[in-house]
């Protein structure tokens, strides 16, 4: 009985053994790799196809060049105003790119296109995309340094007066000599807090023509604009904003032609803006 209790006990702990031999390994959690840098689709689409929230941000701001973004019903929406005091430009988006910089966080690269308008007004852009989950931030990427900098009328009536009045003085031995001035901003200091209302104040090395500030946010919308008094090569201004929230913005300060109504020289420095 004893040697038969033994081999029974001996068949049990080999069943065991077999058993525990036949369990299948535990599968390790599936591990999604998201790209850090990727293309997302967009369609345009006409102003009149467009949300109502949308189509009256596009008026509020059709004096005014600025690029946003809006989320409605779960679908985005890129807009450009060319504005009425810019280059006249045409612009396009060229693509938007879903960039990841660390689990968790992603934020949306919009890279924009200017080119020369042969139209005498430059349209509004409007892109349309599907996001499966709203970004933590949106930035502009653009290639007009040139066309800022640049005295380019704004259309094709303009160009050919310019030209016409430029021979005109050539004629008369009165060449117009307006320059680009020499701007600073003393007020507010790079990467300074500000709330509204805003103070500006700077010199300027001679001025003719006019002088403006203006006040953006971090996707490019203008919040305040005014023009500028120059007393004894020095200005002062106010501007007095609305924002929700902390947020990163430019302050500028540049000249205008007197007569063709484009930007001579600019400067500006970056500040934190806040409600």
């Amino acid at each position: 009985m004893r040697i038969k209790a033994i081999m029974l006990a001996l068949v049990a702990v080999l069943l065991l053994l077999h058993g525990c031999a036949k369990q299948e390994p535990q599968q390790k959690p599936e591990t999604i790799v998201v790209p850090e840098v990727s293309s997302i689709s967009f369609d345009i689409i006409e102003l009149d196809q467009a949300p109502h929230v949308v189509r009256r941000m596009v008026k509020d701001m059709k004096d005014q060049e600025f690029a946003t973004w809006a989320v409605v019903d779960g679908t985005a929406y890129i807009v450009l105003v060319p504005g009425a005091t810019g280059d006249n430009m045409k612009v396009e988006i060229d693509e938007i790119e879903q960039r990841v910089p660390e689990e968790n966080y992603s934020w949306l690269n919009v890279s924009i296109k200017y080119m020369a308008n042969e139209e005498d007004e430059a349209e509004p852009v409007v892109a349309k995309f599907d996001l499966k989950k709203t970004p933590k931030a949106v930035g502009f990427q653009t290639d007009r340094v040139d066309a800022i900098l640049a005295p380019t009328p704004r259309n094709p009536k303009q160009a050919a007066a310019s030209q016409q009045q430029e021979q005109k003085s050539l004629e008369e031995g009165k060449e117009d000599k307006i320059r680009p001035t020499s701007i600073r901003i003393t007020r507010p200091t790079g990467g300074e807090v500000v709330s509204s209302p805003v103070q500006i104040t700077g010199r300027v090395d001679g001025i003719n023509g006019e002088l403006r500030a203006r006040l953006k946010n971090s996707s490019g919308l203008v919040l305040a604009e005014k023009p500028v008094k120059v007393t004894d090569s020095e200005f002062e201004v106010s501007l007095s904003f609305s924002v929700s929230q902390k947020e990163q913005g430019l302050v500028e300060v540049f000249q205008i032609h007197p007569q063709e109504d484009t930007v001579l020289s600019k400067t500006a420095v970056s500040v934190t803006i806040q409600p």
